[in-house]
């Protein structure tokens, strides 16, 4: 992901001057960055910590690297979208990336323990 980092931040940097789908689109892109990034660090803490079976750390570790090539090529459709101003490119990456994003994070909540 910290390849993508300057990506992100110049997208939200870009959020403040867009129009309102360019927001929208912009904010979801960040939005999206940041809860995975979190859910992540989360699970790192978890692998330290639980020492869980090389098994569900594998599936995570894919899970992440599809979210990657999703999230990049979000970055790229949403890029080419303000700049040819065809927002079709964007929509079917972004659908992508909320797929990918909800599949990594529901993965991570299957392995976490239940509390109490």
């Amino acid at each position: 992901m910290r390849k993508l980092l300057p990506f992100v931040l110049l997208l939200a940097l870009l959020v403040g001057c867009a129009t309102s789908w360019q927001n929208a689109a912009g904010k979801t892109l960040v939005t999206t960055s940041q809860t995975v990034d979190a859910a992540m660090k989360g699970w790192a803490m978890y692998v330290v910590i639980s020492n869980p079976p090389v098994e569900q750390q594998s599936r995570v570790k894919m899970a992440y690297q599809q979210y990657q090539l999703a999230m990049d090529g979000a970055l790229k459709a949403y890029t080419a979208a303000v700049t040819l101003q065809d927002q079709s490119m964007y929509v079917r990456a972004s659908a992508a990336l909320q797929a990918s994003s909800r599949n990594i994070l529901a993965l991570i909540a299957t392995f976490n323990p239940k509390q109490k």
